[in-house]
């Protein structure tokens, strides 16, 4: 495992925007941490509205250095001894590059590829929008990323056809995420989205969810307000990983994780309607 640790140069990057942000400047700081990876940020935020929904989110990060400050101590904390921990609960080496810097809110996360390699991004900025610079956030925000690093690890996903509903492939893939995450802390009822009531309002309303979720994944509605912190589903974010990680648990009964993660999302309409129809 690979750590890169952009955080000394993110204070010389906010000094030299004394109080602002300036785009040159930020480009000149992400084209220092690896060929392309600048490009690959504005590439994916590029249909933003830059001055509404990202700079404001910079701006504020900026003007919180202790909030910033956090967050590396939690990073450095999150990564050490991880690759120790990796081998001893999963057996894997945790092949991949763990990037902490500040981005253009591509994600407080993001499970991707840089130069043909696997690697973590931790977006400073989102992390501080979402007050998840607290240890125990910044070390279930990185677990659940490997997560994703290592599911891909076991097998080369299919290709997304334009006509399969995707909704399958992501209650999979951010169960297999989340159960990773709580296995690698030891704690299977932790979710890092768990504030203000979240955890037992999905428990509470446990199979109601599911039965919409299924709905939608039978027809082809748009799940995407399951997904992501902007989006709410009945005035709540994220509960789509709630009910991946029910329905990847249920998967695995008594097995390992491994054995659920490999199974193909394409295949999991049926059992997801067994699941739904236990409730």
């Amino acid at each position: 495992m690979r750590i890169v640790d952009t955080f000394t140069q993110v204070t010389d990057m906010a000094a030299e925007m004394n109080g602002g942000f300036s785009l040159p400047v930020w480009e000149k700081y992400a084209q220092a941490i690896a060929p392309g990876f600048a490009q690959k940020v504005l590439d994916d935020v590029s249909s933003y509205d830059f001055e509404l929904q990202v700079l404001p989110v910079l701006l504020s990060a900026l003007s919180r250095p202790e909030r910033l400050a956090q967050a590396h101590q939690s990073f450095l904390r999150a990564v050490h001894s991880l690759p120790e921990r990796l081998a001893s609960v999963f057996g894997w080496d945790g092949d991949c590059t763990v990037i902490l810097y500040f981005g253009l809110c591509s994600g407080a996360g993001w499970a991707t590829e840089l130069q043909g390699r696997p690697a973590v991004l931790l977006g400073l900025e989102k992390i501080c929008e979402l007050s998840w610079h607290t240890p125990d956030k910044m070390e279930d925000l990185l677990y659940h990323e490997l997560g994703h690093i290592w599911h891909s690890s076991l097998s080369t996903p299919p290709e997304l056809s334009e006509d399969e509903p995707r909704a399958m492939r992501q209650l999979h893939s951010e169960g297999v995420a989340m159960v990773f995450e709580q296995l690698l802390c030891g704690d299977p009822t932790r979710f890092h989205q768990d504030e203000n009531g979240w955890l037992d309002w999905c428990r509470a309303h446990r199979a109601a969810l599911h039965r919409e979720y299924l709905r939608r994944a039978e027809c082809g509605e748009s799940i995407q307000d399951f997904y992501g912190d902007w989006c709410r589903y009945r005035g709540h974010a994220d509960v789509g990983y709630y009910l991946g990680c029910d329905f990847v648990r249920w998967l695995m009964g008594d097995g390992p994780l491994h054995r659920a993660a490999r199974l193909d999302p394409r295949e999991l309409l049926v059992p997801y309607r067994q699941f739904v129809s236990s409730l």
